[in-house]
């Protein structure tokens, strides 16, 4: 490394404050609050520094989920898959080590609608060599591994790479087209982003194609996983037919799961132990149905599904507090509360005014 890269190295790494960055949720646009703070990010779409650490937990479109606060370096992703993205319908794409999530809903907003994503939470202990192992036999013909790694240690980086390289003839590296402006570094076997050349916090990223050939077949389970449900009563007319769902009961809750990927999702169901599948919607009480306190901000349901009530800040403040709200025009019944356009979540209209509030207990805000 040159000596005047080395010297900014050391700054950016010994610097107090530092950069901070998020990216907007192209599902959820509306107008954040610190539009003259914010700074493009060049390199992700809908990205942006923001020049002053406001208090997240404040601010009700953080809990809407309109934006998420993710380090800058690590958004280089973005490129690989408008660059690389494999032009198929139905894409099937895996996060092998998805926490905390920033990659992961990085990914889930730039992959098509069709697509499905499966992350895996688990905190691994394996070393990377061990990971890529058990991972390379299942990348599909011309699919394409993305590997990404916070570290600028090259024998966790590119030794990793050449490796993989080395041992298999159908894997091929691809390039990607970067700004010089941007101060990526290049290296024979990936992309490096180092503090003081990228306001970041420090970034690895390789990519690597697996060259055509025949695809294994998925076979369908002999038993379903899931239950099957057929009737919704009127629920079902209140959700978004954009996303072509089909509909599981998983013990006493309605899971909707897109149709294209049912067979997957099959697969996955009896050989995973799965936290989540799909949307989790409503739940069962006896022979009727009711929303489930979390799905509240899903965007499976339709936007005029429901009466909606907007709110100003400080109430929406208070309904992510979980306290009860006296509101006008209140109607009786499921409805979501909503702020700068965005649902925050349910309540309950109940004979006299009453209100019931249904926002996700172990979401609540504490702080005032």
């Amino acid at each position: 490394m040159p000596a005047a890269d080395w010297a900014n190295l050391q700054a950016g790494l010994e610097a107090e404050e530092k950069p901070l960055s998020l990216r907007q949720n192209p599902y959820k646009r509306t107008n954040l609050p610190w539009a003259e703070q914010l700074q493009p990010l060049p390199w992700s779409a809908e990205a942006y520094y923001l020049l002053e650490r406001p208090n997240f937990a404040l601010d009700p479109l953080w809990h809407a989920g309109a934006y998420y606060v993710q380090e800058a370096s690590s958004m280089l992703l973005a490129q690989m898959i408008r660059q690389h993205l494999p032009q198929k319908e139905n894409l099937a794409a895996l996060d092998l080590s998805a926490a905390p999530g920033g990659k992961t809903t990085l990914l889930a907003a730039q992959l098509p609608p069709d697509a499905i994503l499966l992350a895996n939470m688990r905190h691994s202990a394996s070393r990377q060599n061990e990971i890529l192992d058990q991972i390379i036999g299942c990348l599909a013909p011309e699919g394409v591994l993305v590997y990404s790694i916070c570290t600028f240690n090259r024998y966790e980086n590119e030794a990793q790479i050449e490796r993989l390289l080395a041992e298999r003839e159908d894997l091929e590296l691809l390039r990607l087209a970067l700004d010089e402006s941007w101060g990526f570094i290049e290296s024979n076997l990936g992309y490096r982003a180092y503090p003081g050349r990228v306001s970041g916090e420090g970034f690895f990223l390789s990519v690597i194609r697996r060259k055509a050939g025949r695809a294994k077949k998925l076979k369908a389970p002999k038993k379903p996983s899931f239950k099957a449900v057929k009737e919704l009563d009127n629920w079902a007319k209140k959700l978004d037919t954009v996303w072509g769902l089909d509909f599981w009961l998983r013990g006493e809750e309605i899971v909707a799961f897109p149709k294209v990927h049912k067979k997957l999702g099959e697969q996955l169901a009896r050989s995973l132990y799965l936290l989540q599948a799909g949307a989790n919607l409503l739940e069962q009480k006896g022979a009727k149905y009711r929303p489930m306190a979390s799905s509240g901000q899903s965007l499976a349901w339709a936007k005029s599904a429901f009466p909606s009530i907007e709110l100003e800040k400080e109430a929406a403040l208070n309904y992510l507090r979980g306290e009860v709200l006296s509101l006008e025009n209140m109607p009786k019944g499921w409805f979501q509360l909503h702020y700068q356009g965005l649902p925050l979540g349910w309540a309950k209209g109940l004979l006299g005014g009453r209100m019931n509030n249904y926002y996700p207990k172990h979401w609540r805000l504490r702080q005032r």
